[in-house]
């Protein structure tokens, strides 16, 4: 796993924003549009763990720390 910082900012530019943007609003790779996204904290944190359609897993890259840091640095990026 990646021991680095828990910084949620941090974890998400380097894991997410490759598809989603620095925004959420990439959609790279038919990536849903972050600041759009329904999606509670605890619903990010599922998706994030375990992927979906053609997002990977990350549970095995990510700590729980890390996992929870970007679930909510995830809602700060919606309208």
């Amino acid at each position: 796993k990646d021991t680095a910082s828990a910084d949620g900012v941090e974890v998400y530019k380097t894991k997410c924003s490759i598809c989603h943007g620095d925004d959420g609003k990439a959609m790279l790779m038919n990536s849903p549009d972050l600041s759009l996204s329904p999606m509670d904290f605890n619903q990010a944190k599922v998706i994030i763990m375990e992927g979906k359609g053609t997002m990977p897993a990350f549970m095995d890259q990510l700590t729980h720390e890390q996992v929870d840091a970007v679930a909510q640095y995830v809602q700060t990026l919606k309208k």
